[in-house]
């Protein structure tokens, strides 16, 4: 599962999730990708603690705004299921 969240420029590649998708960045020209574990999307934390590596040198969104969004669409794919 990759989660694109293109207003904020940033897409979020599981990579230890053996069904997922990685993401495809054609779809959004100008996205960066943030390589996160299942584990750190589920752990607020773990999550702010990969956005903040991913941060360095480039321009990101505070690890709050992207941790929120991507809690909220995980929140939502989980509903799909």
């Amino acid at each position: 599962m990759a989660l694109y969240l293109p207003d904020l420029h940033v897409a979020f590649e599981v990579t230890d999730d053996p069904a997922s998708a990685p993401v495809d960045a054609s779809a959004f020209p100008g996205l960066t990708t943030i390589h996160v574990t299942a584990n750190q999307l589920d752990d607020p934390g773990l999550l702010a603690k990969a956005i903040e590596r991913a941060q360095v040198g480039r321009d990101l969104p505070s690890p709050a705004s992207a941790q929120n969004a991507a809690l909220q669409a995980v929140r939502a794919a989980s509903r799909l299921r």
